[in-house]
C-alpha cells in the first residue's frame, strides 16, 4: 500500500520537472535567435536549441500516472480502513 504512494509521489515530481523542463525547452526555442531551419514536419526551429515536444509529453504521461496510482492507493486505503473496521467490531 504505501509503496504505491511513494511510486505515485515520485511520478508526480518527475512528471512536474519534466514538466517545467519541457517549457523551459519549448520558450527557449521559441526566443532562441539561432538560424531557423524546417523540420521534416514543417514546423520552424531554431538551430541552436532542442524542441521540448519530448519532454513536455512524457511529463504529462508522469502526472497521468502519478494521478491513477494515487487513486489506486486512495482505494487501497479505503478497503483497509473497511477491514479493521469489521476486524474491530468482530471483537
Amino acid at each position: 500500500m504505501y509503496s504505491t504512494k511513494i511510486f505515485s509521489g515520485l511520478c508526480f515530481f518527475l512528471g512536474l520537472i519534466l514538466f517545467a523542463v519541457g517549457i523551459y525547452m519549448k520558450l527557449n526555442n521559441i526566443l532562441s535567435t539561432g538560424q531557423p531551419y524546417k523540420t521534416r514536419l514543417g514546423t520552424n526551429m531554431n538551430a541552436e536549441s532542442i524542441d521540448g515536444n519530448g519532454a513536455l509529453l512524457f511529463g504529462i504521461l508522469l502526472l497521468i500516472i502519478s494521478l491513477i496510482s494515487n487513486r489506486i492507493y486512495i482505494s487501497q486505503k479505503k478497503e483497509r480502513n473497511k477491514r479493521l473496521e469489521e476486524e474491530n467490531a468482530g471483537n
